[in-house]
């Protein structure tokens, strides 16, 4: 199990890739300092402390608005990510309830949260990396991980087990803790989204907007479905095509006509009408008014309909 494998510590640090040095002295002084353990979310004991994590090989993956993304590789060859939360004013009870709490919600498409750690200086969420990286690589044709542009095909079945997993979560009871909401994901994206070897796809960050102690503005389900437009629009026309918002409304004619250009894949006759009517939905979603919006069950019925008509890849496995 992944909760035993972690628990082989390392005995010696790797050679380079490792950020042990630059990162030891400042954290000799956190909570529980280099000895402080590493939960994990199955309830298992363990023996993995922050140390561990220091002596091992370190890459930086990002940077997003909720902290830093690092690439761990144990000793053992076990590789998870870990998001190094910025700082933030939280109890170590309250982090460790919310991760907790958030961790219990299983899905296919949703990115497993796997463990965290806690101390003053210091707050790590760890979840299963991908080293076919995000949607946001694959979009900009990222050479290093050796992609190849996604057909219409391959567009579609990923917006649908995004669907999916907004879908999920969304059905989930409203929590009675205000502060942490288990019916809303709060960070929908391309660079959450992330790739299997067979380019299935599954969201990742899960509520992890929920792990700071004050929210300025408290996610909702309609924040969720604006930002799912915005990934729809960047399946549609690559990345940073909300910005042609404007000049899909005017000319959608000319876009379904191909006078003039939009869509970011090369496509017949049936793929262009079905790319107009996602981009419509994709229009809906980013209406100014929430109450204009449509709800995920509504998109991803669309969305079901037009994966099922879809050849040669099997999309239509419902979870």
């Amino acid at each position: 199990m992944l909760s035993q494998a972690l628990r082989r510590k390392a005995k010696r640090s790797p050679k380079g890739g490792s950020i042990e040095n630059g990162e030891s002295s400042r954290s000799r002084n956190d909570d529980g300092g280099h000895a402080g353990e590493i939960a994990f979310c199955d309830g298992s004991s363990n023996r993995l402390t922050y140390r561990d994590l220091l002596l091992s090989s370190v890459q930086v993956l990002g940077e997003g608005n909720l902290g830093m993304v690092q690439k761990v590789v144990w000793m053992d060859g076990l590789t998870l990510a870990a998001k190094r939360l910025h700082p933030v004013a939280i109890s170590k009870g309250e982090f460790s309830k919310r991760v907790e709490k958030l961790a219990t919600l299983k899905s296919e498409y949703l990115v497993p949260t796997r463990a965290y750690f806690y101390s003053k200086r210091t707050k790590l969420v760890l979840y299963d990396y991908y080293p076919m990286g995000s949607l946001a690589d694959l979009l900009r044709g990222a050479k290093e991980h050796g992609h190849t542009p996604l057909d219409w095909q391959g567009r579609i079945r990923i917006a649908t087990q995004v669907a999916r997993a907004i879908s999920f979560i969304h059905r989930q009871n409203p929590s009675p803790d205000k502060d942490l909401q288990m019916n809303v994901h709060g960070s929908i994206k391309s660079t959450n989204i992330f790739l299997r070897i067979d380019f299935s796809a599954c969201l990742s960050n899960y509520g992890y907007l929920q792990l700071v102690e004050s929210i300025h503005v408290p996610p909702s389900q309609k924040c969720d479905v604006h930002s799912f437009g915005v990934v729809l629009m960047e399946l549609l026309g690559g990345l940073g095509a909300v910005s042609k918002v404007n000049l899909v409304m005017e000319r959608r004619d000319e876009i379904k006509t191909r006078e003039v250009k939009f869509f970011d894949f090369a496509g017949g006759e049936r793929e262009i009408e079905q790319a107009c009517e996602v981009l419509r939905m994709a229009l809906e979603c980013l209406a100014r008014s929430p109450e204009e919006r449509p709800s995920m069950e509504q998109i991803l019925l669309v969305l079901e309909a037009m994966a099922f008509k879809c050849a040669p890849i099997d999309c239509t496995n419902s979870h």
